[in-house]
């Protein structure tokens, strides 16, 4: 089965010419406190990076067809983020990271599903579960580079989409784990990595 890569952190607007146009991409959004209403793109607080306008600007240009993974590093930002997607009529996208209040808000009270449910060691399937028919996605997280059961993901494949997170996003090697993490990956409709090379050439 062919998979979806979101390649991780494409957070300056040079970094997507270096994307393949068929991958999908996870960036990291903030606010801009000098600013009111603009987003920059920066995964560490006080930092300000690429404006999301321009960078939305460039991802269109350049036709990259998958999705767009939407890590919002503060609440409230979603309704602007939705509003400038619309303006460069892109309809891919998923929010990930949203605070807990946000989260319910939008899925069971506005029926918005364009949002991803983390599964990991933390956050257990139970947890999932309250999200079945409201969410897309589920990101499985696996710290520590400890695979989650396959059970567990097999059962959420029902009614879930399911994106593999690379143990590489949490400083382990992704060549030295990779053997433990296949099972996973041929469950997986998405994987969200910094070497997506490595998975293909691994799963060859």
């Amino acid at each position: 089965m062919s998979k979806l890569f979101i390649k991780h952190r494409v957070n300056a607007i040079g970094d997507l010419a270096l994307v393949n146009r068929s991958w999908g991409v996870e960036i990291d959004l903030r606010s801009h406190v000098g600013q009111a209403g603009m987003i920059h793109l920066a995964h560490d607080p006080w930092t300000l990076g690429d404006n999301f306008e321009a960078w939305l600007k460039e991802f269109k240009r350049l036709e990259i067809t998958g999705p767009i993974w939407l890590n919002t590093k503060e609440d409230g930002l979603e309704n602007k983020i939705e509003e400038l997607l619309v303006k460069f009529n892109l309809n891919d996208y998923v929010f990930l990271d949203t605070v807990l209040p946000t989260l319910v808000k939008k899925t069971q009270f506005e029926d918005k599903n364009r949002f991803a449910i983390r599964l990991s060691a933390y956050e257990p399937p139970a947890f999932v579960n309250c999200f079945r028919g409201k969410a897309e996605w589920v990101w499985v997280d696996c710290f520590q580079a400890k695979p989650i059961s396959e059970k567990i993901v097999k059962e959420l494949k029902s009614d879930f989409k399911i994106c593999l997170v690379g143990p590489e996003l949490h400083g382990k090697s992704l060549e030295d784990n990779i053997s433990k993490f296949l099972p996973l990956y041929e469950l997986a409709d998405a994987i969200c990595s910094k070497e997506p090379q490595v998975w293909l050439d691994a799963s060859a």
